[in-house]
């Protein structure tokens, strides 16, 4: 967490106290602690299911899925919090230059294009951020798709644990 404090804690304590602005950073804060959760719980798991087949392995003769339900929650979680986190980060980006984007929409091109419109003064600040959310634009844009999937059809589609391969040793 100290690299998402050494963020998000200087910019919080130049906010007014009990303003909504600095309560929505906070709440960005909590939210990627919440990604960053369920990334190393992931990790742990998976390691877990690694360590396992390191030890206790028999080569199968034919090919086979294994489903790991902790998996799949863990990485539903994450995508899941990635998505609330990016609408959080909209509304802050939208109080701070005074409009109003309440989600993260269309893999963030509402929100680019609002931050085309801002006032003169704060084009330079709001060009540069934009041109930073164009140049993530595809991994987002996946990652919401994957998470649309899962939200609307319950189902993260070719998504496998582990495949075993046949033993032709």
């Amino acid at each position: 967490h100290d690299e998402i404090d050494r963020i998000i804690i200087p910019l919080s304590k130049k906010l007014p106290e009990h303003s909504i602005i600095k309560l929505r950073v906070n709440k960005l804060r909590h939210k990627i602690y919440g990604i960053k959760y369920h990334l190393d719980n992931f990790k742990k798991n998976e390691d877990d299911e690694i360590t396992k087949f390191n030890s206790d392995y028999e080569g199968p003769n034919h090919e086979y899925h294994v489903d790991k339900p902790k998996l799949h929650y863990e990485l539903e979680a994450f995508l899941f919090q990635i998505k609330s986190s990016l609408d959080v980060l909209s509304q802050i980006i939208g109080i701070v230059y005074g409009f109003t984007t309440p989600l993260y929409e269309k893999s963030g091109d509402v929100l680019i294009r609002a931050l085309g419109n801002v006032k003169k003064e704060n084009q330079l600040e709001a060009n540069a951020l934009a041109q930073v959310l164009i140049n993530h634009k595809k991994w987002v844009s996946d990652t919401i798709d994957m998470r649309n999937e899962v939200t609307h059809f319950s189902d993260l589609t070719g998504y496998m644990s582990f495949l075993h391969h046949p033993w032709l040793g």
